[in-house]
């Protein structure tokens, strides 16, 4: 039997109703909205004016600290209006101007040292793409300080709906493993691993195929399971190892990545392209045509659900997948960098709070895939006790969601968790 988590986790569903449908680009939108905070870590710096002609790729806002990033204007244009939201700023640009050919020009690999390649990948504002939104040159210049000894590639996605993970791994095979040589030069690391779900048979096939003759690369199945793909769970199930509290992959010789991170890096790296486009799937119940699509950062959802239409009956509309995303009321909200979806559900599968009494029957921890006494960490973040919380896996918690996902008394477990990060960061 393939390798599985080895404590909780759930099979979740797939319902990848996109999964055959190749990925297309977007037309460039009438608008793009732009917030200058799509990362972690403080928000950019403005640095362009009302009225200001950009081009397409051009810096809006530098970063402001080590775990900031850089934003860019998605398309050339006029910057019509610079708005201010809580505490950043949303750049609108009217598109009008050229379109710029990002891959006229292309930098050979063998001239570029590691350390030119990572400031390559902080100047295009990289970020990790699966939803974490974290800065990626600061993760990878944290781990060129360690000694490296396996890359993990996940080729894979456990949340329902999902699909630009799979779209783009078999689209874009040469592009996927040519990536992989750019991370492997950059990290000085020779072994790596490529995770794949063991239903995708049509990528496994494929891989297995293109990397005979490959020095050091491993094709591995896996039985996924919700939330596998995540970085500590995925070194763990590729690795076989568990990293240490407060610890992270490259502590333990490990580096861990997702096909669309490493592509985005691949192209800031020979390329100089910077993040102004990804991969979303348009998808859900009751859409007459689920798509993937190549949006520009800033495109509004209600400009997608112009081009691509509604269900029939009503829907509620979520972004960034079911289980650990966002409903939307307004579909005015751009797509950002950490958006992967945006997905019409059933108004029966809406989650309700209710914060009933818990009843102690346990589900929540036999889920867990970090092993965390949920109930307990729960009520401590409810209450406010943030340094008790911390001692009790406060950090190791990874929102996956499942424990609230199947709690019968509705209790905003992630929710409360999530505040309580959010107080400790603000207190830092």
């Amino acid at each position: 039997m393939n390798k599985t988590l080895r404590f909780g986790g759930l099979r979740l569903k797939e319902n990848r109703f996109s999964a055959n449908a190749w990925i297309e680009k977007t037309h460039l939108p009438r608008r793009v909205y732009i917030p200058l905070l799509q990362h972690s870590g403080k928000p950019a710096k403005i640095c362009v004016q009302k009225d200001q002609l950009v081009e397409e790729g051009q810096l809006i806002g530098s970063a402001d600290g080590n775990l900031s990033c850089p934003v860019h204007a998605s398309v050339s244009g006029r910057v019509i209006s610079i708005a201010s939201v809580s505490d950043h700023s949303i750049v609108t640009i009217e598109t009008g101007g050229s379109v710029k050919n990002w891959y006229a020009k292309k930098t050979p690999l063998e001239q570029l040292a590691p350390k030119d390649m990572i400031e390559r990948i902080r100047a295009a504002g990289v970020v990790r793409l699966n939803g974490e939104s974290v800065s990626e040159a600061s993760n990878l210049e944290k781990a060129t300080g360690s000694k490296i000894q396996t890359l993990i590639l996940s080729c894979f996605q456990t949340e329902p709906y999902l699909a630009s993970v799979y779209r783009m791994s078999l689209e874009k095979c040469e592009e996927v493993l040519e990536a992989l040589n750019v991370y492997r030069k950059m990290l000085s690391v020779q072994n790596a691993v490529l995770v794949f779900s063991e239903l995708d048979l049509e990528l496994i096939a494929l891989y297995t195929e293109k990397a005979k003759g490959l020095n050091n690369i491993t094709i591995l199945p896996i039985h996924a399971k919700y939330p596998q793909d995540e970085v500590s769970l995925l070194v763990q199930t590729a690795a076989g190892k568990e990293i240490p509290l407060d610890k992270n992959p490259w502590d333990i010789g490990c580096y861990a990545i997702d096909v669309e991170t490493l592509m985005a890096g691949m192209e800031a790296v020979l390329y100089q392209k910077p993040l102004i486009e990804r991969i979303v799937s348009f998808t859900g119940d009751g859409l007459n045509k689920a798509v993937n699509l190549k949006v520009r950062i800033g495109t509004s959802i209600s400009y997608l659900i112009e081009e691509y239409g509604l269900p029939a009956q009503k829907k509620l509309l979520a972004a960034g997948g079911p289980m650990r995303g966002e409903e939307i009321t307004d579909r005015n909200k751009p797509i950002t960098k950490y958006i992967n979806s945006v997905i019409f559900l059933s108004p029966s599968k809406k989650y309700v709070v209710s914060n009933d009494p818990c009843i102690r029957c346990g589900s929540c921890v036999e889920l867990c895939p970090v092993r965390i006494d949920v109930p307990l960490l729960s009520r401590l973040c409810e209450l406010g006790r943030l340094d008790e919380a911390v001692g009790n896996g406060l950090s190791t918690c990874v929102e996956c969601g499942l424990c609230a996902y199947d709690c019968p008394s509705r209790i905003p477990i992630v929710g409360f968790i999530k505040r309580a990060k959010k107080l400790i960061n603000s207190e830092n």
